[in-house]
């Protein structure tokens, strides 16, 4: 009888022991079942936000980091690429994220703008054409926006002009305009040293008309020092502005007229560009906002077999090719030929006068979006 009692009370202990860890279980189970839907949209919303992070986080360098870095200069020349890289003066000891601020310029304040008359020419567009090859008398010396002034949209279109105003009277004006009052003497005409419309400076030659360069140098700050020196200088006047778009147009307009300005996407890679064919890399970071360059010509590389455009920035003459850039056509990422204005003279609007007429009552214009 003892012993049949003793084995009744193990099996009753085997029993409870059975039914605590089935307890024990089924309360685990419980827990995750009951939370189930929480647990899943915690672990969603980590997975979102890491991918959110990892969208924001720049594909190539971080911007955190310096610009020019000597080592990664040394691994690009020695590969193959069709553009070589250096060192240069205006982003020495920058990061990635300072150079932002210089690229808050846009194109036009206006929805809707006049086609340039030049499209309506039927001349043959030549192979290659460098207006500072055909018009040397024209060259001045490139100009340097400095670290601290998004100014580019004011440099590229005054600079521009000054090249129009030099080939409609064959050489005989050759001076530099200042683009220092569009930035720091004119309310309500940009918002100065962060950034501006490259139209806007363009309506102020229309209106007001531009000053020389030594009339109020430019100083790349917004401080209106000199301002009230402007109304004794002589100012000269442009007719009016227009807008080309795609490739064969703007260098029909060049050609025929002078340089344009247009609005490029800004690379990582491009602030270091030194010489040969930019192409963007894969790796370049994307910076945000725009830089307003000068296109002054086209051109075809003769081992690449690369197409390019040929601009002038404002980041001075130790950058690039001595100021200036070959850029390969066709490249969307960079935008660069999307759109382009030009200044219309008063010796080109009254030599072409008929034919602007004939454009404006066509009511001939381009819409489009901001760039």
């Amino acid at each position: 009888m003892k012993n049949q009692k003793q084995t009744t009370q193990q099996s009753e202990a085997a029993k409870q022991a059975q039914l605590n860890r089935q307890k024990k279980k089924g309360s685990s189970q419980g827990f995750f079942s009951k939370y189930s839907t929480q647990i899943s949209v915690a672990l969603f919303g980590s997975l979102l936000l890491g991918a959110i992070v990892s969208v924001m986080l720049p594909s190539g360098k971080k911007l955190t980091e310096n610009v020019i870095i000597e080592e990664e200069i040394t691994q690009h020349n020695a590969q193959n690429y069709s553009f070589k890289i250096g060192p240069n003066t205006i982003f020495k000891d920058t990061t990635l994220a300072s150079t932002q601020k210089l690229f808050m310029n846009q194109i036009s304040h206006k929805q809707s703008l006049i086609r340039c008359p030049s499209e309506q020419d039927q001349n043959i567009i030549d192979l290659s054409f460098n207006f500072h090859t055909k018009y040397p008398q024209c060259v001045r010396p490139i100009a340097n926006q400095g670290k601290d002034c998004s100014s580019s949209y004011s440099i590229a279109a005054v600079s521009s002009v000054a090249d129009r105003l030099c080939m409609a009277s064959e050489g005989d004006f050759n001076f530099g305009l200042s683009a220092q009052p569009t930035i720091s003497c004119y309310e309500n005409q940009s918002y100065k040293c962060e950034g501006g419309y490259v139209s806007k400076t363009f309506q102020k030659g229309k209106t007001t008309g531009f000053v020389k360069e030594e009339c109020l140098p430019y100083h790349g700050t917004e401080s209106n020092e000199g301002c009230s020196l402007i109304d004794k200088c002589e100012h000269f006047k442009i007719y009016d502005y227009c807008v080309s778009a795609g490739q064969e147009s703007i260098k029909r307009e060049i050609m025929l007229n002078g340089p344009v300005v247009s609005l490029m996407n800004v690379f990582s890679d491009f602030l270091v560009y030194k010489s040969g064919v930019y192409r963007v890399l894969e790796n370049a970071s994307k910076l945000k906002g725009q830089q307003a360059v000068k296109i002054i010509g086209w051109d075809i590389d003769p081992i690449t077999k690369d197409y390019y455009w040929i601009i002038e920035n404002s980041w001075g003459e130790e950058w690039g090719l001595n100021g200036l850039a070959h850029v390969a056509m066709g490249q969307e990422d960079i935008r660069l030929e999307e759109y382009a204005l030009a200044a219309i003279t008063l010796q080109q609007a009254e030599s072409a006068s008929s034919q602007q007429e004939k454009v404006q009552n066509q009511g001939s214009t381009l819409n489009y979006d901001e760039i």
